[in-house]
């Protein structure tokens, strides 16, 4: 059996999905608040080498409140956009890769709720994304925190071990273009900095 897994900002789609959806579901005056209500969080973590928690603070500062069911409508609008934004040379590999029956996995640290129905364009169901998740409370409403690791570093290595625990059992290929990506490339068989191909 084959695997390829695929990171999805600045590898699948050229830019952050986060700011892109962020601005399209809340308008471009509220992720400016947002950010600056962040600030404090967002220089910590970038003293620290470690924004996981300045994320889930501007996640929180954007999304919380939000009725899940209305980000989801808004994110399936946002597919849209992201097939606009699309890296062609990446999402052709991706394409060569399903066609040859491989199993693709999309690996990344934006969340799933934006991630998903781009994916299922491409004919990726929910389980072959994994993804940071968001919290929602018994209204299904979003709280502002994760309720994964943010899927990042080693938690992309992590979380597809969880799946596909047997690592004799399959070649891995994987698709990165950044420092987050760094141990899911050192983990595969065929590893693909994106940035040169």
């Amino acid at each position: 059996m084959d695997i390829a897994a695929f990171d999805f900002d600045g590898t699948l789609i050229e830019g952050d999905s986060l700011w892109m959806f962020a601005r399209f579901a809340v308008g471009r005056r509220k992720l400016i608040a947002a950010l600056i209500k962040s600030c404090p969080e967002i220089i910590k973590g970038k003293i620290r080498g470690d924004m996981a928690r300045a994320k889930e603070r501007l996640i929180t500062n954007l999304f919380r409140g939000f009725s899940l069911e209305a980000l989801i409508k808004k994110a399936e609008d946002f597919a849209k956009i992201l097939k606009q934004s699309e890296r062609q040379s990446v999402a052709e590999k991706l394409n060569e890769h399903l066609r040859l029956g491989h199993e693709v996995f999309i690996i990344s640290a934006s969340a799933r709720l934006w991630i998903e129905p781009w994916a299922a364009i491409h004919g990726i169901d929910s389980y072959h994304i994994l993804a940071t998740e968001l919290e929602t409370d018994d209204d299904q409403r979003l709280t502002g925190r994760f309720s994964t690791p943010n899927c990042r570093g080693r938690e992309k290595v992590r979380r597809l071990l969880a799946v596909r625990p047997d690592r004799s059992s399959y070649k891995l290929y994987a698709y990165g273009d950044s420092t987050g990506d760094r141990q899911l490339l050192d983990f595969a068989d065929y590893s693909y900095n994106i940035n040169r191909l």
